[in-house]
């Protein structure tokens, strides 16, 4: 089932984040701020997770970009590893693209590095129709770029 998330979910989504190997402690630190801060008061962090036997297995994080017409930044999308080839993920996304169509949104972006640990997320933006609109050299440190996606959800 996939929900908007609530403040129970708070410690199984930390449990995926920490179990990636893929975000550093200051990056779990910030996507959980992001969490308190939203549930906390409104603003504009979205967030819908997947639930499975009254589990979160994954999750996503997304908004509106301030000063845009319909533009959307999908800032995280996590799936527990356990749950990664089975489709959790695949439907985390299209459920937030639908969500994304439904607050008028036209274009989704989203930003990840090329380092190595993310080669299975630029795989999977790439198999669900994201195209490369840009890659920034050298922009976390030398030898990692930044690579920003681009998807144009507009019905």
């Amino acid at each position: 089932m996939i929900r908007e998330i609530e403040k129970k979910d708070i410690p199984d989504i930390e449990t995926i984040l920490e179990t990636s190997n893929s975000f550093s402690s200051e990056e779990i630190q910030c996507a959980l701020e992001m969490i308190y801060t939203t549930l906390a008061s409104q603003n504009d962090y979205r967030f819908l997770c997947c639930e499975k036997n009254n589990r979160v297995v994954g999750y996503t994080c997304y908004g509106p970009i301030p000063l845009t017409q319909g533009t959307f930044d999908l800032y995280w999308i996590c799936v527990n590893q356990e749950f990664q080839k089975h489709g959790v993920g695949k439907r985390l996304l299209h459920e937030t693209e639908n969500k994304i169509i439904n607050s008028n949104g036209r274009l989704v972006v989203i930003e990840t590095s090329s380092d190595e640990k993310y080669r299975s997320a630029i795989k999977f933006y790439k198999k669900n129709n994201f195209s490369v609109a840009s890659v920034i050299k050298d922009f976390y440190r030398d030898g990692e770029d930044k690579i920003i996606f681009i998807k144009n959800v507009k019905v």
